[in-house]
Formats: C-alpha cells, structure tokens, sequence
C-alpha cells in the first residue's frame, strides 16, 4: 500500500506543474555535533564572511569529534551538522535552503550586524550533505541557540538546535 501512495504523491506533484522534479520522503540527520576543523565544505563560514558560492574542490570528509548539541564557546570550534535527504528519484539534483538563525552578532570591522545566514545549494536525492559554522574570530561567539534549518522551497525538511555554552 505505501508504495502506492508514495506513487500517486509523486504523480501528483510532479504532474502540477508547481513542484521541483523530486519528492522527498524523509530527511535524515546522521550526525551532529563538533567536527573536524578544515574539512567541511561548502563551509557555512566562508559564505557567511565573503557572500562566495561554496568551493566546489573535493576535499576530505568532515569526521565528528563528539556528538552533542551543547557547544563550548571556545575559537576554532566547529559544530553542525551531516543529513541525507531521501526520495525520489535517487540521485536527482533540487536546490535546499539552508538557515543558520543565532543570537545577534557585530563584526567590529565592518559592522554588520546578523542573526541570521540564509543561503541556496544544489544537493541530490541520497547525498550525504554537511552545514557547519566554525568560530574563527571572538566576536562570532554569542551564547545561547543557534539553529541550522533545512528547506525545500517553503517546506521545513528538518532542525537541529545547539546550544552554545561558555567554556568550562
């Protein structure tokens, strides 16, 4: 019967006209918490400091160090997250909408005041996916929640909320 069902969702929405050519079933966090440093691409953080599309050079995999959703408030620290997006059909590529929202910050450089880094990438149906903020200058350290959102067009895929603490 799911199959079924699964079936006429997809002819439905693929039929409309008003819909990207997948249909994602479910999203999948596979691992959150600190990773490795130097590894995770795209980088959240390079986007958010230069406004630049993501490097796309293959690099290593990012390995977790620990996973957890309490973050130490400590330079060089870099938490998030790794997802796989399920559906069909397998391997199509669709643009996600990525959302970083945390408490306010100032670069004492040029400013800017945010709490929030919104960007688009392209990912594919079964691809392992990674998003990470990683602290490289104080003034990117404010205590309290950061939460990485994941969006497929207005529909919420899924959450992951962290909390930042100060170092023990």
């Amino acid at each position: 019967m799911k199959p079924i069902i699964i079936l006429a969702i997809w002819l439905a929405v693929n039929c409309s006209g008003f819909a990207e050519s997948v249909l994602v079933v479910k999203t999948e966090l596979t691992e959150y918490g600190m990773f490795t440093e130097g590894t995770l691409t795209p980088s959240l953080l390079k986007r958010f400091k230069t406004c630049m599309e993501p490097s796309t050079e293959p690099t290593p995999e990012p390995r977790l160090i620990q996973q957890t959703d309490q973050i130490p408030a400590k330079l060089k620290t870099i938490f998030g997250i790794s997802y796989v997006i399920h559906g069909a059909p397998f391997h199509a590529p669709f643009d996600i909408r990525i959302r970083l929202t945390h408490p306010k910050i100032t670069n004492p450089k040029t400013a800017e005041t945010s709490s929030v880094v919104e960007y688009t990438v392209n990912t594919a149906i079964g691809e392992r996916n990674y998003d990470a903020f990683k602290f490289d200058d104080s003034w990117e350290i404010a205590l309290g929640k950061w939460t990485f959102q994941i969006f497929q067009g207005e529909q919420l895929l899924m959450q992951k909320t962290f909390e930042i603490k100060p170092e023990t």
